[in-house]
């Protein structure tokens, strides 16, 4: 399919579909880990306390993105 056709409309009206923040500090982390950035445990990371609390919101916040954004990718 080649044209218009071939580029969803949800593309076209919205082509931002998700912006990810932040993801740079996590990134190495998911990779030496071989999981998803939402399945880092706090044993994977060792942080703790303040730290801990920020990343794993924010770890939360990068799921809930990354399922949109799934969902964009297979409508």
């Amino acid at each position: 399919m080649s044209g218009e056709g071939a580029i969803a409309k949800h593309c076209l009206e919205d082509p931002l579909c998700v912006e990810i923040h932040d993801f740079a500090s996590l990134a190495p982390m998911m990779l030496s880990n071989g999981k998803p950035v939402w399945r880092l445990t706090k044993e994977d990371t060792e942080w703790q306390g303040h730290v801990w609390d920020q990343r794993s919101a924010a770890m939360g916040d990068f799921k809930e993105r990354f399922f949109k954004l799934a969902k964009l990718a297979f409508a």
